[in-house]
């Protein structure tokens, strides 16, 4: 039913979205605290193994991107398909968008001047019970009056002046110390 669709995926190198997934996973109570990331990626492999997948767990499967883009290459044809990766991203924002304009047949010359911000950084969490209960209440509240517009728009407003300080309140000083052992690494690149 689509007539000239033109698709953008946006991607990550797979041991970064893994690296990505288990620090957000901490973030938000998915991932103790305790379990280092050679664990996460043992638990990752013990679950792909057991045919185990609840609910979001399998990261390791979803970082297989090309599982994913082949339904899509087949339907809509590789020319009407964009794929761009968060490094190159990260790396020349601009550039990247530039691509992706003249990909879409759209004027690039908007973002000549645009100031990329970056958004939705993870961060270490002291408190992972009170962050996961946070959410919760964050995300009922959400549920509860979306189909009351009014009252949404604000308690969003108060979401948005609120959230930096119960970040600043509950954000770990003391940086995460990230490491992974060379069997890991060894594991994941013969996997990919």
């Amino acid at each position: 039913m689509l007539h000239d669709v033109k698709l953008v995926f946006s991607l990550r190198e797979p041991g970064s979205f893994l690296v990505s997934t288990y620090k957000y996973g901490k973030q938000i109570g998915t991932v103790p605290n305790t379990m280092t990331y050679d664990e996460y990626i043992e638990q990752q492999f013990a679950l792909l193994d057991a045919g185990d997948t609840p609910g979001n767990m399998l990261y390791l499967v979803r970082a297989k991107f090309s599982l994913f883009l082949r339904p899509y290459v087949e339907i809509f044809g590789r020319e009407n398909i964009e794929v761009i990766f968060f490094e190159d991203l990260i790396a020349d924002k601009k550039a990247v968008v530039q691509k992706l304009c003249l990909f879409c047949g759209i004027n690039a010359h908007y973002y000549d001047a645009f100031e990329f911000k970056r958004y939705n950084a993870s961060v270490a969490i002291r408190h992972q019970g009170l962050n996961r209960a946070f959410n919760q209440f964050r995300t009922t509240l959400n549920h509860l009056t979306f189909d009351k517009p009014r009252l949404h728009a604000w308690l969003r407003k108060m979401r948005f002046a609120l959230e930096p300080v119960w970040g600043k309140l509950n954000r770990s000083t003391r940086g995460e110390a990230f490491a992974c052992s060379q069997a890991t690494l060894d594991r994941l690149n013969a996997f990919y």
